[in-house]
């Protein structure tokens, strides 16, 4: 685990480093970088400074102008890493078209205040085409609880986390309900669920649909100063019996736990790459 670092240093790391991609400024991008970098995005990784500016170089060179809005950070000083949830916009040159991005990443740094690892997940089915980049921001549907109680420790957020994997891990949609606030929100790319019963509902259509589901926590992010705020890095493995096929996400959640329970699920992961075909179907109407 790297040594501890202050929140201050990963605040201007980040937010000088967002200025140096909204401006193209990528001899700026690449200051206070590790020269192991390295950058995962869901289909391909770059490793060392050389892969990773020419990466750099070559995505942001398609481009007329980047916009990114930081919709939430997290940091945790005990393990020197930080949680980004961002939309990140721009003009294609090409084209003229806007795009827009939605996604989250996890950095890592060393003791010394450089970033080592990027790891970055999307929503691909909640990105694409805007009017232009001045379009309205999206909002979320869900707000933060207003009477969370007394806010969970770091173990006790672990705790939670790992019975909450072990209960989607047991077939048992009753045991994920005992985990879940009645005012639960869950946000997978492919649907939006409030309320526990209709996330019981999605819980019983998942083991009726799939076998032999797996979840293992991999991190759990947690930042002192949004104590009922946290980000679960894990995989999430199962097999579907129409195929035959087993296939693993790599899933970054960030969650809310309210009252010791969790009140607020999203997650982003590879959906194309999913062996959840009955989800991307569309048949979560029926649910």
């Amino acid at each position: 685990m790297n040594q501890p670092l202050d929140r201050t240093t990963i605040e201007r790391w980040l937010q000088e480093h967002i200025a140096a991609i909204e401006t193209g400024n990528l001899s700026a991008l690449m200051t206070e970088i590790d020269p192991r970098l390295q950058i995962a995005l869901p289909r391909e990784t770059y490793k060392g400074q050389e892969q990773s500016k020419t990466f750099l170089i070559d995505t942001r060179e398609r481009w007329e102008a980047v916009r990114i809005y930081v919709r939430r950070l997290l940091i945790d000083c005990q393990q020197s890493v930080a949680a980004v949830e961002w939309v990140c916009r721009g003009v294609e040159k090409e084209t003229g078209i806007c795009h827009q991005l939605l996604g989250a990443a996890a950095l890592d740094f060393t003791a010394d205040g450089r970033l080592t690892r990027c790891k970055i997940y999307l929503d691909q089915d909640r990105s694409g085409e805007i009017s232009d980049l001045d379009a309205p921001w999206p909002t979320e549907r869900w707000s933060p609880c207003t009477h969370a109680g007394t806010p969970p420790t770091r173990s006790q957020s672990e705790r939670l986390l790992h019975a909450h994997a072990a209960a989607w891990s047991s077939g048992d949609a009753e045991q994920v309900g005992n985990l879940l606030h009645d005012e639960v929100h869950l946000c997978p790319p492919w649907t939006y669920r409030e309320g526990k019963e209709q996330v019981k509902a999605i819980a019983r259509y998942h083991f009726d649909t799939f076998d032999d589901t797996e979840v293992t926590p991999r991190r759990i992010i947690y930042d002192e100063s949004q104590p009922t705020l946290g980000i679960c890095q894990q995989t999430f493995a199962c097999t579907n019996p129409k195929t035959g096929l087993r296939g693993t996400d790599s899933d970054f959640a960030l969650f809310e736990i309210c009252q010791g329970k969790v009140r607020y699920w999203r997650n982003y992961f590879d959906t194309a790459r999913s062996v959840q075909e009955a989800y991307k179907e569309g048949r979560l109407d029926r649910v």
